[in-house]
């Protein structure tokens, strides 16, 4: 077990096993389906009744990685039910003033099982030029990612990984989320 507890944020390292006093409830697994990747198939992702990715998406569970990215046209219409707007940078925003009212609660379905974000878990309000604009936990790159197979990769970072304490178990190629206390 390595842990810094001295910090207020951050994370644990536990080899062999999990650490109950950090997650609620119990594992909800994928296989890996790349074993180059914690990679893994994404069932769906839904918003406000619109489902996407019911077929033929993967993810990759990525520490290193601070937000979800995924596929560009998906991501777009995610942004717009949640009434993001675009930089030319390709970032999300909105008017942090907007957050009063109820944004939508989104979910992804891995291994049967649907694992969800807030507004709250999703959002960010950041400093920029002495005012507040609130950040979209969404994003996209320049190309879309695929796998091999020709399926759209998402890569799941800290956005997700945050709010889920994560199991990478090697020994059965897979990957198991429990919804983190801290979160």
């Amino acid at each position: 077990n390595c842990s810094d507890e001295t910090s207020s944020n951050g994370g644990q390292l536990t080899f062999g096993g999990t650490d109950p006093k950090n997650y609620i409830g119990s594992f909800t697994y994928a296989n890996v389906t790349d074993p180059g990747y914690w990679q893994f198939k994404l069932d769906k992702v839904n918003i406000a009744g619109h489902h996407y990715c019911k077929q033929n998406c993967q993810a990759i569970a990525d520490t290193g990685t601070s937000f979800i990215i995924g596929p560009k046209e998906i991501i777009s219409k995610i942004s717009h039910h949640i009434g993001l707007i675009q930089l030319n940078d390709g970032t999300y925003i909105i008017d942090c003033r907007k957050l009063s009212k109820k944004l939508p609660t989104i979910g992804f379905t891995i291994g049967g099982k649907t694992l969800s974000l807030s507004a709250e878990q999703y959002i960010y309000p950041k400093k920029i030029n002495g005012g507040l604009i609130c950040v979209s936990g969404f994003q996209t790159t320049a190309e879309d990612k695929f796998t091999r197979n020709g399926d759209y990769l998402w890569i799941i970072g800290d956005t997700f990984l945050s709010r889920y304490y994560t199991v990478f178990d090697y020994g059965n190629t897979r990957v198991g989320f429990a919804k983190a206390k801290a979160s």
